[in-house]
């Protein structure tokens, strides 16, 4: 399961109270699942780090609680946040979500992630939070 995966599909949803993509939870869900079944990953534990706001990590969250339940979260450890929430953390095993798909043309258009703000979320999401 190592490398990128590409989802085509996801749609992220947008209004003031939340941003979230829901196909993307079902596929970070659906990976982790497998992982978990897999005897190449027994006993190490999960991370999750999303470039979308916190309804984004809730989601994630509440769909990896459904599929795996709470034992299972436990046992892996397994923890869903955004760049910040991972600061001198560590998992066996990092997923990193960047999905941001067009929005269609009534929507605010999605911008470069350029900002020195997003230079850093993506530098912590991507350097050493991954033990494995």
């Amino acid at each position: 399961m190592d490398g990128a995966r590409h989802h085509q599909g996801g749609r992220r949803i947008s209004d003031r109270a939340t941003d979230h993509n829901v196909a993307e939870a079902n596929v970070v869900a659906d990976t982790i699942a497998k992982m978990t079944d897999d005897p190449a990953y027994d006993g190490m534990d999960f991370g999750v780090v999303t470039l979308l706001s916190g309804s984004q990590a809730e989601l994630i969250r509440a769909s990896l609680f459904d599929r795996l339940g709470p034992q299972v979260m436990t046992e892996r450890r397994i923890r869903v946040g955004d760049a910040a929430n991972f600061q001198g953390d560590e998992r066996d095993v990092m997923l990193i979500c960047t999905v941001v798909p067009p929005t269609p043309r009534s929507a605010t258009p999605h911008r470069a992630m350029t900002s020195t703000d997003a230079d850093q979320r993506i530098n912590v999401a991507a350097s050493g939070r991954a033990r494995r």
